[in-house]
């Protein structure tokens, strides 16, 4: 999936989402949309450029 702020791979079971994301804490949403509408369970960490963790996001599968 590549779009104007990000390029990203998405893969496996549990799904594993990993990439480039611009501004990645200003745009999670944006980037999560497909997972977070189709009720896909994920969690998600954004980086820092040093590797300090800046933000640790987990969503639970919805629906049936």
């Amino acid at each position: 999936m590549s779009r104007d702020i990000d390029e990203l791979v998405v893969e496996g079971t549990p799904v594993l989402l990993h990439g480039a994301v611009a501004l990645s804490v200003a745009n999670l949403d944006a980037v999560a949309a497909p997972l977070t509408q189709s009720g896909i369970a994920y969690s998600c960490e954004c980086y820092a450029p040093d590797g300090s963790l800046i933000l640790q996001r987990s969503i639970a599968k919805s629906g049936p």
